[in-house]
């Protein structure tokens, strides 16, 4: 039966909702059946358990099966249940136009680039660049705690781990995907439900209105105080760090471990280079010499002018870099924003997420699935779980950015292609200037969307 896909205690009205062309022409692919038969039994399935009668239902398999043809000739599927959204073409970017096209954006940047840019497409494309941060030693040895094992494992051997040659930035909110995905897996294994009220597992700590689903998606009505609710839950997208750090408290609750161990145990089982220390920033680059210093932005000072024969006209700087004033951060604050990882982190762990190796068919659905719109500087997106979602003339766009005192980060993720944007900075530019902090890092999108528009 097809409607095994469908996520348990659906409403009539959200049941229609995931009946979409694009879910049902993943489900006909996933069973192998022809779109026509596997409609006919999916209907039947729903008029049998009381949803619709049998001639809506065939009346709305015929018409399903027209949308499907249609769906299927522009080969712009959306992601879904199976591998058909992994890479829909075989077409490449050029590397070489993708490094022209980077290097005038830092050139014409209205502000400096201190960081990593790594862009990688499934059939093995992988460009990476590298600027403004110092070399990293290769004799650096990085201590990996494996909360399984009491002793520590000693990466001996530079050349063969890639922390040693690439550095490690504080990710930001790229951070809530990695939760988002830890919520889902105990989901999977039975731990938790969606719609579980998160009073359940963290008592008075939090309103009894808000449920797991409602944090993951920042629906939650929370913002500052977890108690109190600023919008009615479940009805308006209000952005909530706060929000993460209580789904943190959730999975070091029912792990029954500290929160960083959660995250370095999901870290050593995918072989991801990330880590998840926590405390004064001195001290955690103390024990990982590869994450980049941080850096802020502060007012320019004004500068004696020298008289000069000739006289030249230029604007004077508004901000001047420094580095970032000694600052820390909590356990349960990884989990909404400071875990560390290197650009190739992130591009593996998305290549795992969206190839299906994290989680279930039906929880990886509901990850990527818009459940709210929320209002960016890219205009207005959906939100899944740690996911924003747009839509594009080249299907899906998957993405997320971060600012952290320190850092800012964007990933970005086309399904379509299997291609990734990673862009990590050890530099919280002035806030001042939204547009500016994130110039070069929207800039380079616009450049793959031409780069991705011109593969279709």
């Amino acid at each position: 039966m097809l409607t095994r896909f469908l996520p348990v205690g659906l409403s009539d009205f959200s049941i229609k909702k995931w009946l979409t062309p694009t879910y049902l022409l993943t489900c006909c692919n996933y069973l192998d059946y022809s779109p026509k038969t596997s409609l006919k039994l999916l209907f039947t399935s729903l008029a049998l358990i009381g949803i619709t009668s049998i001639n809506s239902a065939n009346t709305a398999a015929n018409e399903a099966t027209n949308n499907l043809g249609k769906q299927a000739a522009t080969k712009t599927t959306s992601s879904s249940l199976s591998n058909t959204h992994y890479a829909q073409t075989s077409n490449t970017l050029s590397k070489a136009e993708l490094r022209q096209g980077i290097q005038k954006i830092l050139t014409d940047a209205p502000r400096g680039f201190h960081g990593s840019i790594l862009v990688t497409q499934q059939n093995g494309l992988n460009y990476h660049l590298t600027q403004g941060v110092p070399e990293l030693k290769h004799d650096s040895v990085l201590q990996i705690q494996d909360p399984s094992q009491e002793k520590v494992k000693e990466q001996a051997q530079p050349i063969q781990h890639k922390s040693l040659q690439q550095h490690q930035y504080i990710i930001g909110s790229l951070s809530k995907l990695v939760t988002a995905v830890l919520i889902m897996q105990a989901i999977d294994s039975g731990k938790l439900t969606l719609d579980q009220p998160a009073n359940e597992l963290l008592g008075n700590r939090v309103h009894s209105d808000v449920t797991i689903s409602q944090l993951l998606n920042h629906t939650s009505g929370i913002t500052n105080n977890a108690l109190s609710l600023n919008t009615p839950a479940g009805e308006q997208f209000r952005y909530s760090n706060l929000g993460y750090q209580l789904l943190g408290n959730i999975l070091s609750y029912i792990h029954q471990q500290p929160l960083t161990d959660v995250f370095q145990t999901f870290a050593i089982e995918n072989q991801l280079d990330i880590r998840a220390d926590f405390g004064t920033l001195a001290n955690i680059q103390a024990a990982n010499p590869v994450l980049a210093a941080p850096f802020s932005e502060q007012p320019a000072q004004p500068t004696q002018a020298v008289p000069t024969q000739q006289t030249i006209t230029a604007e004077p700087a508004r901000y001047e870099r420094v580095p970032l004033n000694p600052s820390h951060f909590s356990e349960v604050e990884l989990a909404s924003g400071y875990l560390q990882a290197t650009p190739e982190a992130i591009a593996q762990l998305n290549s795992l997420l969206h190839q299906g190796q994290l989680m279930s068919e039906v929880s990886y659905h509901q990850l990527i699935t818009a459940h709210v719109r929320r209002v960016h500087r890219w205009g207005k997106l959906g939100y899944g779980f740690g996911l924003q979602i747009s839509d594009t003339a080249f299907g899906p766009e998957y993405s997320h950015s971060g600012y952290v005192p320190g850092y800012i980060s964007t990933q970005v993720y086309y399904p379509q292609f299997g291609v990734n944007l990673v862009i990590l900075e050890n530099t919280s530019w002035s806030l001042q200037d939204i547009e500016r902090v994130f110039s070069i890092h929207d800039q380079i999108r616009h450049l793959m969307h031409s780069q991705l528009s011109s593969l279709i």
